[in-house]
């Protein structure tokens, strides 16, 4: 039996850092109302209270950063290409 694993790749992700106090469910909605919440493949904590987001392409990075930089207009979250 062959096992194939995709692992994600950091061209379709966006890294912020989190802010205090507010549930990491809160961040995912956010980036989706952005674009289609199935576009949103996988989500995580990661080191020094950062969130990363992968999403199922990199266009889909590309007109979200394009889009606006707020993924929420009553918190600001700055963020960035993973890569």
């Amino acid at each position: 039996m062959l096992l194939y694993i995709q692992f994600f790749k950091k061209d379709k992700a966006i890294v912020f850092n989190t802010i205090e106090d507010i549930p990491q469910i809160e961040y995912i909605r956010a980036f989706s109302q952005l674009t289609d919440p199935n576009n949103i493949k996988f989500a995580s904590c990661i080191l020094n209270n950062r969130f990363c987001i992968y999403f199922a392409n990199k266009n889909i990075v590309e007109q979200i950063i394009a889009k606006q930089s707020y993924p929420n207009q009553n918190v600001q979250i700055q963020w960035n290409r993973s890569y």
